[in-house]
């Protein structure tokens, strides 16, 4: 409840199920995405009501983000504190089907194998935090996803925001 305990219940029950759909599918294409594969199968409120939601609540999404960064770092257990701890940095590439989205352009991908090292959509780069997490008597790293930013091809000035 920490995440949501500023905004009204309806705003605060949609982002928890975006939020929901993000950890079970393990990825957000888009909000269609995660509405045509998961959120319409728990839930009777209609795609525009998410859209309607990310554009018009009044998120503090830096807040989500500090939030996540104490309660990861709590999860580290006393016997691992001496270890490193990463941020991780990483740019995804999804492509789109069409012309008509904000910030979509034609971009390099060097790990296309679709024959051609182009493709048209949006970049994201996001950032993780990795803590040391003991895993079957071995220590092992716990990735936590803390926001992301679409990379704008025409603003090469870009700064970090998070989501």
């Amino acid at each position: 409840m920490i995440y949501f305990e500023t905004f009204s219940v309806p705003t605060a029950d949609i982002l928890f199920l975006l939020i929901l759909s993000i950890l079970t599918l393990e990825s957000a294409h888009s909000i269609r995405f995660l509405y045509q594969h998961f959120l319409s199968g728990i839930t009777e409120k209609s795609l525009n009501v998410f859209y309607y939601a990310c554009s018009y609540a009044k998120v503090d999404y830096s807040r989500f983000m500090n939030t996540t960064v104490r309660i990861t770092l709590k999860l580290i257990p006393d016997s691992l504190q001496t270890q490193p701890v990463f941020l991780c940095v990483d740019d995804t590439m999804v492509s789109k089907f069409g012309t008509k989205f904000e910030n979509v352009s034609k971009l390099f991908d060097h790990a296309a194998h679709n024959g051609s090292n182009y493709l048209n959509g949006h970049c994201f780069v996001s950032v993780m935090l990795c803590v040391p997490v003991w895993n079957r008597d071995k220590v092992s790293y716990l990735s936590i996803p803390l926001g992301y930013r679409m990379w704008q091809k025409k603003n090469p000035n870009w700064n970090w925001q998070p989501p």
